[in-house]
């Protein structure tokens, strides 16, 4: 079989243990507000226009689960990151014919579909992007050597790149595990300082700040375009009223599902407009979705 042709490809980094979590599991499938941290990544790609294709490299034990489960491509990660990355680009491009590429986490719950796509689009003009954070706190070094903070920055996940750069470069053995510098030193960059919340979790009390973010970045906004889009669009069958009162008992609706069904976890589809969406996990079901109609017009 030839090639397939994935012009921008997000390779998910999942092949970490979490040792410092302290839990039985590797913390990306630990639970972040009921569902695997995992997941918030799975559904920045998973709507993100910009994307064809998303593959996750994985720790042997979870390459099947992983396949199973969610459906993605998955190839073994290696003993640490760099090896794990050189497996990753390896697969892609044995397996496809990808022009861009990002580099996402398992771990960062809060990435977002609009960042991946304004990502995807950067690379028309750049050769890089990191996703950057300005350094607010004070710095300073072990010899007393007085340090300009303007000097520096964090580098985040997400990072996108031109593939064949990347892969042509990228050493599995290279002595520091940040990818941008093993870069050409003519490589053009662009950092973005448009994502200060990108986070990542390390320890076992990031999940609840991760998940107070995520309402408010995430989960909140979306949540609101949903029910203006489909506001909007029932407006034109002059059933305002009709519409407001739908719209208000959507919740109720939602637990009487929630009761009956042993819903889990749940997320609102934010690409629904003439009905409300959502894509749940049930433990009596496994994973539903839930459709409310819009009432018709009339």
């Amino acid at each position: 079989m030839g090639k397939i042709y994935a012009k921008n490809i997000v390779l998910i980094m999942s092949g970490g243990i979490g040792s410092r979590f302290g839990a039985d599991k590797p913390k990306q499938y630990c639970l972040m507000k009921n569902r695997p941290v995992i997941e918030y990544a799975f559904d920045a790609c998973r709507h993100a226009s910009e994307v064809d294709e998303i593959v996750v490299v994985a720790a042997a034990d979870y390459v099947k689960y992983i396949h199973d489960r969610y459906g993605f491509p998955v190839t073994c990660g290696g003993d640490n990151r760099t090896k794990s990355l050189a497996n990753g680009l390896k697969y892609v491009a044995e397996n496809y014919i990808c022009e861009n590429i990002i580099i996402a986490n398992a771990v960062c719950p809060l990435m977002t579909k609009e960042q991946i796509n304004r990502y995807f689009m950067l690379l028309n003009e750049y050769d890089y992007v990191l996703t950057a954070w300005k350094v607010t706190s004070t710095l300073a070094k072990y010899d007393g050597i007085l340090v300009d903070r303007e000097d520096y920055f964090h580098v985040m996940e997400p990072e996108a790149y031109k593939f064949k750069i990347l892969y042509e470069n990228y050493k599995a053995d290279f002595p520091v595990p940040y990818i941008f510098h093993q870069m050409p030193s003519s490589s053009k960059a662009f950092y973005c300082f448009d994502y200060p919340y990108t986070m990542k979790i390390t320890y076992p009390f990031d999940i609840r700040i991760a998940e107070i973010l995520y309402d408010e970045i995430i989960s909140n906004p979306e949540q609101e375009r949903t029910k203006y889009n489909i506001s909007q669009w029932q407006a034109s069958y002059n059933n305002e009223q009709k519409i407001w009162e739908w719209l208000q008992n959507i919740p109720k609706y939602l637990n009487e599902v929630i009761n009956m069904w042993d819903i889990t976890s749940y997320k609102m589809n934010p690409l629904t407009f003439a009905t409300c969406v959502f894509e749940a996990t049930s433990e009596k079901y496994g994973d539903v979705i839930i459709k409310f109609h819009a009432p018709g017009g009339g």
